[in-house]
């Protein structure tokens, strides 16, 4: 129960300095010592000696690695650590996979490692008193200077939080306050002699799967990781659930668990909604693995999930989706007494669709295979954002109308970046290899020229001040440097999988397990399976157009051939319209002109979001960019409130 061990300590680098350990706060089981003190729930995480400190918590899979590798029987988590540590020095971070923290403390040299694991399944907040201390925790709350106040916001994560990035974004030390940073992923983390410094241990090696030469190869050996990495979420465990969707990546884990256990619950929740419903595919799973499933809405007061999100993970909600449909899964769990869930959490970006072989063909001039390879995505996407019954469109005219759309676009851009040579070589190109018209992309740049005169168009919800105002990049740690050594072939997929959105979607699970009483595993959260994908050719990726054609062959005879071969994703957005209308309606009253939340959000640009989010003659489609700001503004304004509650008690 690695995930569920709550944790805290304080080092402070002068003895004389230490304080008394109970002023840490309570996590369970601890140890003071005369540098000061660490406390958690399992005891097996501590060990004091002579030389060092070690708060450790591994997992079965890490405790039985070095086991192996250092011959002994410990079972003791801080004790196999400082054996580690000893043989291999901070080269013990690349031994250890999966869920784990690390924290050791030399007494006698004074430095301090914290080691956090690949993917952020262990939070690791802390606070650094250069020269003086270093506080770490699980939560914020047992942090001992942490104060829960709206003076403490970081006012340029605000920034960011209500900023849609035009690009994946690397994971960073900033939290919502400004004492308290985060450790890491997949970094070290080292204090000596008052400098704070961080390194990246993980160097994903996809060029070790160079030698594989067949198609099938990548497929059995795709396969062979993805079950064992289920398997090691499952191990030890006799009440497991899953999430079930419906979706290739919540399905293709449960087929799998039920390999592990006849006792398997499934958990569905259902907005009850015509674009939502997936129950035929979740019920094509259910009748395939006999799984004890539970079928749930989401949870019917938006702003009640909000609020108790906002408390949990002491920042606004993460999640586009909110958690009321989150929490609703988790309160069945709950019910249900499973111990671990395990999730189809990055999936889309482990697997990979494949879309980039279109650029490639693009980028080589290989004309008739990007006129093939357009007519397959066209035909198997749901592209409805281009045009309004896309679905029911003959095959013909949907690759007709997102070819002319592609090409319209790439030339486009080629425009936009004065490169007349390059756009008058494509656009000839284009013409006679794919029969593209210059009247097309002259009614395409009419129109892009037409929304930007329009000065409806809003792409921040940010007050003046706070978009103008002071906040500096300069203090933070990011964790760019974990791309500097990875081949560009690779970078884009693996940003994708290692971006600052999927540690703080991985973070608010742990949080919403821990208040449970669960956790949450996320088998696509393996580092071989990651380092594979990344080496299996775009094309096989790619597949007939469908995308994502890696795990549709390696689960084939696994997977129900309904949710095998579907070719699109159910859209949430009618869903997340709902819930916008929901929440706006709950904090009307509550957010005044005077509320906290307007010193953050322009209300007057908040406002006309909302009149075209509630306007039922504007398509869905056109929907997408409001509705995600505006809920990131009410979901702002739900934190707020929580931390201005707080300060009246």
């Amino acid at each position: 129960m690695t995930q569920l061990s709550d944790f805290s300590g304080i080092i402070y680098f002068e003895a004389e300095k230490a304080w008394q350990a109970e002023q840490i706060g309570p996590a369970g089981e601890g140890n003071a010592f005369a540098e000061g003190s660490l406390a958690t729930t399992h005891p097996e995480a501590l060990a004091v000696t002579e030389s060092r400190v070690v708060l450790a918590l591994l997992g079965t899979q890490n405790r039985q690695v070095l086991q192996g590798r250092l011959l002994t029987r410990t079972t003791h988590d801080a004790e196999l650590v400082s054996l580690a540590f000893q043989q291999w020095g901070e080269g013990l971070a690349e031994v250890l996979t999966g869920a784990f923290v690390v924290v050791i403390w030399e007494r006698k040299t004074k430095i301090l490692r914290v080691i956090r694991d690949r993917f952020g399944f262990i939070p690791l907040y802390y606070q650094h008193v250069p020269g003086v201390s270093f506080a770490f925790a699980n939560r914020m709350a047992a942090l001992p200077d942490f104060k829960k106040s709206r003076s403490a916001i970081d006012r340029h994560k605000v920034r960011q939080y209500l900023t849609l990035p035009a690009s994946y974004q690397s994971p960073e030390d900033r939290t919502f306050y400004q004492n308290v940073k985060a450790a890491l992923p997949a970094h070290l983390l080292r204090v000596q002699d008052g400098k704070l410094t961080t390194k990246p241990y993980w160097n994903p090696r996809p060029d070790l799967y160079q030698s594989l030469i067949r198609d099938d190869d990548y497929m059995e050996l795709f396969r062979e990781y993805f079950v064992q990495s289920v398997g090691t979420c499952v191990a030890e465990h006799t009440r497991v659930g899953t999430h079930l969707s419906g979706g290739l990546d919540s399905s293709s884990v449960a087929c799998v668990a039920h390999r592990y256990t006849d006792q398997l619950s499934t958990f569905y929740v259902n907005p009850a909604l015509p674009s939502t419903d997936e129950t035929f595919f979740v019920k094509s799973v259910v009748d395939q693995i006999h799984s004890r499933h539970y079928e749930t809405p989401p949870r019917a007061n938006v702003y009640e999930s909000i609020y108790l999100i906002s408390t949990l993970f002491d920042r606004p909600e993460h999640f586009i989706t909110p958690s009321s449909f989150h929490l609703a899964a988790a309160e069945k769990i709950h019910e249900a007494g499973c111990e671990v869930v395990l999730t189809g959490h990055d999936g889309d970006s482990v697997v990979d669709n494949g879309n980039s072989l279109i650029q490639t063909y693009r980028r080589t001039q290989d004309w008739p295979r990007l006129k093939w390879a357009l007519g397959a995505f066209a035909s198997h996407r749901d592209l409805s954002y281009l045009r309004p019954g896309w679905l029911e469109m003959p095959p013909a005219e949907k690759q007709r109308r997102y070819t002319d759309y592609y090409l319209s676009n790439e030339l486009w851009q080629l425009l936009k970046q004065k490169n007349i040579q390059a756009w008058l070589s494509t656009a000839l190109s284009a013409r006679r290899e794919l029969g593209y018209s210059y009247t097309t992309f002259l009614a395409f740049a009419a129109e892009r020229l037409w929304d930007k005169t329009q000065a409806s168009t809003i792409d921040t919800l940010l007050t003046d001040d706070l978009r103008n105002g002071p906040g500096t990049l300069d203090d933070r740690l990011t964790g760019d440097d974990l791309y500097t050594a990875i081949h560009a072939d690779f970078l884009t997929q693996f940003r994708a999988i290692t971006n600052r959105g999927y540690v703080d979607a991985t973070e608010q699970m742990y949080h919403m397990g821990r208040h449970y009483g669960h956790r949450y595993a996320h088998p696509f959260f393996d580092e071989k399976l990651v380092e594979l994908s990344l080496a299996i050719p775009e094309k096989l990726k790619f597949g007939d157009g469908a995308g994502r054609d890696t795990i549709r062959r390696a689960l084939q005879g696994t997977l129900p051939e309904a949710v095998r071969r579907r070719g699109f994703k159910t859209s949430f957005s009618e869903y997340g319209l709902v819930t916008f209308r929901q929440l706006y309606q709950h904090t009307q009253d509550l957010f005044t002109n005077n509320h906290p939340l307007w010193e953050w959000v322009d209300k007057k640009k908040f406002d006309h979001m909302k009149e075209v989010l509630l306007n039922d003659k504007v398509p869905l489609y056109h929907k997408s960019k409001y509705n995600t700001l505006a809920n990131k503004a009410l979901y702002l304004g739900v934190w707020l409130q929580q931390l201005q509650d707080g300060e009246k008690i």
